[in-house]
């Protein structure tokens, strides 16, 4: 093999790495933005949680093992405080522990039974309105386009 050869060789892995990364964070984007519009919509469900303390018991189960201490007591006073902690607890985890939060969501919303094109279970009761997570996904991937 001579030196251009391996030096073509070299290049080809360097960008085949770049585009695996890229592809990568792409997932994680994806993912991130999916996990905090569930995590937003189930949040902010008075439907689901009457008062803000039930969100503890939601929170800790949804967290256990992953955030290094659990979500403060007063955090729970205030909504608005309680998801934007948990959002940048969110934007914080891999890839992989994204992975394993979007399960426990997963499992939460099949445990509890809940309708997600349910019209209480959700702020906007417009019949068109789609599918709550597939609309912020393609703004948020149409915003660069």
């Amino acid at each position: 093999m001579n030196p251009k050869q391996k030096k073509s060789n070299v290049l080809q892995l360097f960008v085949d790495r770049y585009k695996d990364i890229a592809e990568v964070e792409e997932e994680k984007l994806q993912l991130q933005t999916e996990v905090i519009a569930v995590y937003t919509e189930l949040c902010l469900s008075t439907v689901l949680f009457k008062r803000n303390s039930e969100l503890k018991s939601f929170n800790d189960s949804l967290f256990f093992k992953i955030v290094d201490s659990p979500l403060l007591d007063y955090l729970y006073k205030s909504r608005t405080q309680l998801l934007a902690r948990g959002i940048r607890e969110i934007y914080s985890l891999d890839l992989y522990t994204l992975k394993t939060v979007q399960e426990r969501l997963i499992e939460f919303i099949d445990n509890n039974h809940i309708n997600i094109d349910s019209p209480e279970n959700s702020n906007n009761n417009d019949e068109n309105s789609g599918d709550f997570v597939d609309y912020w996904a393609n703004i948020i991937n149409n915003k660069g386009k």
